[in-house]
């Protein structure tokens, strides 16, 4: 099988920093996918962001990677009009989910491993633009593929796509066990992040959690209050020598 190729640092940033802030909110983004959907292995976890660019495609790298040191983890890249995931991994593949969809080709053998964590990782090989991104990512194909991959792996990872500008996230909730929002600190609108849950359901449902992505720790200090916590971070900072 083929080997995941990573193009910059924030690609195995939690592997190398693993006492870090960062790797510590992965491990608290493990927890709540596991309290939201309890009964064991199996889970479906969609990573999501409001807007383009809040860097839900390096969170999604980073948890499978994360997972990966202790259960069987599948990533997905199912953002197929903008492959963030296989641009940082797997540019060097010759097929992927959409072959796996479409042309009927086995799993197995469109999968790229990642030899220092052992995570799985499903590209997204796109030579023609898709506009059925959604109706693909809803097909019994995808339904099939997921319920097989289940059954390989404890989670099945997918980096989805955007929710203001496109469908396809809450298209495919149905086949999602649990959703994790990221979002960009001091660029992404507090009420554009509010409603874009209040109109979306199925996803606020299934919402594990926020994980605030890009943090200026210089600059949060500004918004500190005497009853929050990061007005006692340098109290547990040590905790996090990375």
């Amino acid at each position: 099988p083929g080997s995941v190729t990573k193009v910059n640092s924030m690609s195995s940033y939690v592997l190398e920093h693993p006492m870090s802030a960062f790797a510590e909110t992965l491990r608290s983004a493990k927890m709540a996918v596991d309290f939201s959907t309890p009964g064991g292995k199996g889970k479906v976890i969609g990573v999501v962001s409001v807007l383009p660019g809040e860097g839900k495609s390096s969170i999604s790298v980073n948890l499978a990677q994360q997972l990966a040191k202790s259960s069987r983890v599948l990533l997905i890249d199912a953002d197929l009009r903008n492959r963030g995931v296989t641009l940082q991994l797997g540019r060097h593949a010759e097929r992927g989910i959409v072959e796996a969809l479409e042309g009927g080709a086995p799993m197995s053998e469109v999968l790229l491993f990642d030899r220092g964590s052992g995570m799985a990782f499903l590209p997204a090989m796109v030579r023609r633009r898709i506009p059925h991104s959604s109706e693909l990512l809803t097909s019994g194909a995808m339904a099939r593929l997921l319920s097989a991959a289940v059954t390989e792996f404890d989670y099945v990872i997918l980096d989805l796509p955007p929710i203001v500008p496109l469908v396809d996230s809450r298209a495919v909730a149905t086949l999602i066990d649990s959703y994790l929002l990221v979002v960009e600190w001091g660029k992404t609108a507090r009420g554009l992040v509010k409603r874009t849950i209040q109109h979306n359901p199925a996803i606020a449902e299934r919402c594990a959690g926020v994980i605030l992505n890009k943090v200026d720790a210089q600059k949060m200090k500004l918004y500190r209050h005497a009853d929050s916590s990061e007005f006692y971070h340098a109290r547990y900072a040590s905790y996090f020598p990375e």
